[in-house]
């Protein structure tokens, strides 16, 4: 697909971000936008600042509360693991760069190479990122994050913003 213009909508969600970290990211998701021109996919923006009342509701995807405990029910994927307070999102410190299929327009598979290749390579080559495909117990393809989230958190008794 031919490079392409940020929507309004993700133009919006970048601006939410903090300066810092959206001067950091801009680069990088314009860069994975023009790669993907001869990739056969295309890149949207999604997934920025999360209120903490948004973050309980990702939260609770997949799971119910039995006492004071979340528990997973099975009938739905867990699409986090990020309790309130605990997600970097919500200290606007975090946005999903997605790589779409340019033949249906769903999301690559996780397998997909070039989540790797393009993502990936683009977040690492940056510098003073941190790419979800590189987590050790999980793999977020389209995570990219401040990787000194956990201070602004900390500093802020892990409340969100």
């Amino acid at each position: 697909m031919a490079y392409r213009e940020f929507t309004k909508k993700e133009k919006d969600i970048l601006d939410e971000l903090t300066e810092d970290f959206r001067s950091k990211i801009v680069p990088v998701a314009s860069k994975v936008n023009e790669l993907c021109t001869d990739e056969d996919c295309s890149v949207r923006i999604q997934s920025g600042y999360r209120s903490t009342k948004d973050q309980l509701k990702h939260y609770k995807v997949g799971r119910k509360k039995r006492g004071d405990k979340w528990v997973r029910t099975g009938d739905r994927p867990v699409i986090t693991y990020a309790k309130p307070g605990h997600s970097p999102h919500e200290y606007r410190l975090a946005v999903h760069i997605v790589l779409l299929n340019d033949n249906d327009r769903r999301w690559l598979s996780d397998k997909d190479e070039r989540w790797h290749t393009i993502v990936g390579k683009t977040v690492r080559e940056a510098g003073g990122l941190t790419w979800g495909g590189d987590f050790s117990k999980i793999f977020d393809a389209a995570h990219v994050e401040d990787p000194k989230w956990r201070d602004v958190a900390r500093d802020l008794d892990w409340r969100g913003l």
